[in-house]
């Protein structure tokens, strides 16, 4: 495990609160989204969680709670299919464990209706300058996506619903391409356990926790990665746009010559 780097937290404004919405389906990818779907079977297959000995003992590493000083998040590298992308949204998957050993703590969850995450877009590149946070908004759980439930002392051991979580943003981010990026997500009231491998599964980015609530000041980068979705649209070239507007006054003029 690597220590991040001393990262400065500025001050961001945030954007209109958005919804949270869950689906049991796996997002349906688009051309240039930027995706890790492999999820774990158990707690111990999670974010930092070989070599434990119970499935409570990494839930710093794979919980969004309120009663954890910390942010979990995901760096994530855009591609070359554009000069530059604008980010939509982003899908993180809620753990849904086939095989949880331990009978004596599966997973909680206390994401109900109308409870509030805070997602963040960022820029590592920029530590310590004012386009550090590139986003910043308050995702307010939509009606009927909330998601409740605990483990239990006897089998079957609660292992989570597996659903996903769709964050919209509320305005889109521009991203350059081939660069790194991050997001995070911080809980000041609902908690829930985000699916993660603790085997490197995407080779653009890292699984990564801070040591203090929206603040990368401190924390740690893992070795695995989060399941997630970055959705993603590339922006035309603008040469592109310039052979798009010819052809329109092209189409214009031919259209005054039939008159």
């Amino acid at each position: 495990m690597l220590a991040l780097p001393a990262f400065l937290a500025l001050a961001c404004v945030s954007t209109q609160a958005q919804s949270i919405i869950s689906q049991t389906a796996a997002p349906t990818l688009g051309a240039y989204d930027i995706a890790q779907l492999v999820a774990p079977t158990s707690d111990l297959l999670n974010i930092n969680g070989p070599g434990k000995t119970g499935t409570d003992q990494n839930d710093g590493s794979t919980y969004v709670a309120n009663d954890r000083n910390l942010s979990q998040g995901q760096l994530f590298t855009t591609g070359s299919g554009a000069d530059s992308f604008t980010l939509t949204g982003i899908w993180v998957q809620h753990v849904g464990y086939t095989a949880n050993l331990d009978m004596w703590n599966g997973t909680w969850s206390g994401l109900n209706d109308g409870t509030a995450i805070t997602l963040r877009i960022v820029d590592p590149s920029q530590q310590g300058n004012a386009g550090f946070v590139l986003e910043s908004q308050v995702s307010t759980v939509a009606t009927g996506s909330g998601i409740w439930g605990n483990g239990g002392n006897s089998a079957p051991y609660w292992g989570g619903t597996g659903k996903w979580l769709y964050m919209a943003l509320g305005t889109p981010v521009a991203l350059a391409a081939n660069t790194q990026y991050g997001f995070d997500l911080t809980s000041y009231n609902p908690y829930f356990e985000l699916a993660g491998m603790d085997v490197n599964q995407y080779y653009g980015g890292s699984a990564y926790t801070t040591g203090s609530k929206e603040a990368l000041n401190t924390g740690t980068v893992y070795a695995g990665d989060r399941t997630f979705v970055v959705a993603m649209s590339p922006v035309p070239e603008p040469s592109t746009l310039a052979l798009a507007g010819l052809g329109g006054l092209a189409l214009l003029f031919r259209r005054r010559r039939q008159a």
